[in-house]
């Protein structure tokens, strides 16, 4: 029996330096109307300490003794009372599972010190934080759109007026979507499938779209690692399997699917140009991240020659999660345009 496998191929067409942080417009002119600026919090730790850049000037301003809210996240998983076993008791307000850590109050005293307490791997300030839409009403031209057209502006304001989007969906009537689905429908039964989490970023949401408008339909998605699916694939787990390689196997087919651009992804503050920049900050990895990397700046840097010349400073089997560690300046990744595009959206 021959299973069918799609590749999901991501390409180094052109490097791209990109700041993994929000990024105003560069360009702006002096007819612009000046706009309250939104001023992210203080979440970074750039002397490394292990407070929070904006907890730390909080603290700097309180007494010892004083309260604060902390919210104090674990590099292993631990708890709360071995925190106020090396600082001192403290009021607990929640304890987090999915990331290791909790919120409390305590005082200003204890905040220092746990930021020392080994196991700990941040302590920051338990505040609320307020998106806004600001920045982008300036930087996609809503505000000049709406200003009265006596100065200089079309004086549309949105009012009365209603937006579709038109989406087409997923093409449900392909064959690869067929294997496990009932003989006489091909809008009920069980469809099976896997991929990297790279590709289920973008996938998953169109096959829940395809679930909604189908209720007979039942999806189950895995997000594995390529080996993983393979093997998935040829146990008859899985019905279909996205992979980002080529697979050469006797009992599998491999059609080639879509194809992606590569990113290069640095901290917001980075200023330089080369390889020897980009190894003085090391890399962050993810499963199939140096890949990534090696055929990116392969495709870019004639002297590169391998991912081993550069530290590598961590590793996340997520790839979603990989730009909250470039963001807080721990170092440079390589992702798919699509896994950028997507957790921008999610900032």
């Amino acid at each position: 029996m021959r299973h069918r496998i799609f590749c999901f191929f991501s390409i180094a067409f052109t490097i791209s330096y990109i700041a993994a942080a929000t990024v105003e417009a560069a360009s702006d002119t002096s007819t612009d109307r000046a706009l309250p600026r939104a001023t992210p919090p203080g979440v970074a730790d750039r002397d490394g300490n292990r407070l929070s850049d904006g907890l730390e000037a909080r603290l700097a301003a309180l007494g010892r003794d004083e309260a604060v809210d902390v919210i104090v996240t674990f590099m292993t998983p631990d708890t709360p009372a071995a925190a106020a076993r090396a600082v001192g008791p403290f009021a607990i307000h929640a304890e987090f599972s999915i990331v290791p850590g909790f919120a409390a109050r305590m005082t200003a005293g204890q905040a220092r010190s746990l930021a020392r307490v080994q196991n700990v791997r941040r302590v920051e300030e338990d505040a609320a934080i307020h998106a806004t839409d600001v920045n982008t009403n300036r930087d996609f031209g809503v505000e000049r759109i709406q200003v009265a057209p006596s100065l200089g502006g079309l004086g549309l304001t949105g009012a009365g007026i209603g937006i579709c989007v038109v989406d087409t969906g997923i093409f449900a009537e392909h064959e690869q979507f067929r294997h496990s689905l009932d003989d006489d429908s091909l809008d009920s039964g069980e469809c099976r499938l896997a991929s990297p989490g790279s590709v289920g970023l973008m996938l998953y949401p169109f096959i829940l779209g395809q679930q909604q408008m189908q209720p007979g339909l039942t999806v189950s998605y895995s997000f594995a690692f390529n080996a993983e699916i393979v093997a998935d694939v040829l146990g008859g787990r899985h019905d279909l399997g996205i992979v980002t390689e080529a697979v050469r196997h006797p009992e599998l087919e491999c059609e080639a699917w879509h194809q992606e651009p590569l990113c290069l992804v640095v901290p917001a503050d980075f200023a330089g140009h080369g390889l020897g920049d980009l190894m003085g900050i090391g890399f962050i990895s993810y499963s199939g991240g140096e890949d990534h990397a090696g055929a990116l700046l392969r495709a870019n840097f004639p002297d590169f020659r391998s991912m081993s010349h550069f530290p590598r400073q961590g590793f996340t089997n997520e790839v979603s999660m990989v730009l909250d560690a470039v963001a807080r300046g721990l170092g440079f990744t390589v992702v798919s345009r699509v896994v950028l595009e997507l957790s921008l959206i999610h900032i």
